[in-house]
């Protein structure tokens, strides 16, 4: 049988064990499973506080941003339509006809006569006594996919079968126009919204309500949102119901009167 002298061992074994056989060092003790067990689950309690946080913080930053969006949709939407809505009906001379062209809850054109084919020429007034300048005809409605549209006539038209359209706003998803007289009576009271050609000329205000949805909807990370409200105009008639076919996508209602002050002057 061959003997490991001291010099053979060391030769043969790691450092530290050379170590306790010579100087009797204890054994380096371990985790047991219970300790790992206890670790493990002070972590995971750890990981699920700063997952809820950052989900917290997650939904409302999305949330702000959201609203910021469309805000900012609404405000231009709301910018264009009041101007042209108080310059309807505009008619210096008295011969343009302008005024209400069509009036329903859903679409609106307007006419006024506040351009000249003969501006910036000397002793010539601002006006023309008619509506055929580019402009001058307007149209608001809402597409079937959610852009708020706003058409003119083209130069030398007095109507929109040829114009330019744009897009005032995106991601509309409702749009409603109540007519009111001096008096505060609702003109459009019909069943399809529309006001008669007789009252047309009797409108001088105009209740202008717009729903506005976010570009996206809330992601899986965030928390879950889910809009059931129904959108109601300033008369309490419903022009969006989201109880009926809930979804994710956060929305937001302005609604304001506008005066038609060069009707009826």
């Amino acid at each position: 049988m061959k003997l490991f002298t001291a010099r053979t061992l060391e030769k043969r074994l790691p450092c530290t064990a050379v170590l306790r056989i010579k100087f009797g060092l204890p054994r380096e003790a371990g985790f047991t499973l219970i300790e790992l067990l206890i670790v493990m689950a002070i972590s995971v309690m750890l990981l699920a506080g700063i997952y809820g946080a950052y989900r917290g913080h997650l939904s409302t930053t999305l949330a702000q941003q959201h609203m910021v969006e469309m805000n900012q949709n609404l405000r231009t939407a709301v910018l264009i339509m009041g101007r042209d809505i108080r310059m309807a009906g505009v008619d210096p001379s008295g011969n343009a006809g302008a005024g209400f062209v069509t009036a329903t809850r859903s679409l609106m054109e307007i006419s006024m006569d506040y351009q000249s084919t003969h501006a910036g020429t000397k002793n010539k007034p601002w006006y023309d006594g008619s509506i055929s300048t580019s402009g001058e005809v307007v149209r608001f409605d809402l597409s079937t996919t959610g852009e708020l549209r706003r058409r003119v006539n083209a130069e030398g038209k007095n109507s929109l079968t040829t114009g330019i359209t744009r897009h005032l706003a995106r991601n509309i998803d409702a749009v409603d126009f109540v007519y009111l007289d001096a008096d505060g009576t609702v003109l459009n009271s019909d069943a399809r919204g529309m006001v008669s050609d007789d009252n047309r000329t009797k409108i001088r205000s105009v209740q202008v309500t717009l729903v506005a949805r976010a570009a996206a909807s809330a992601p899986v990370l965030a928390r879950k949102h889910t809009d059931r409200t129904i959108y109601y105009n300033a008369q309490g008639s419903v022009i969006l119901d989201k109880s009926a076919s809930p979804d994710s996508f956060r929305r937001q209602m302005i609604s304001l009167t506008l005066n038609c002050r060069n009707m009826g002057t």
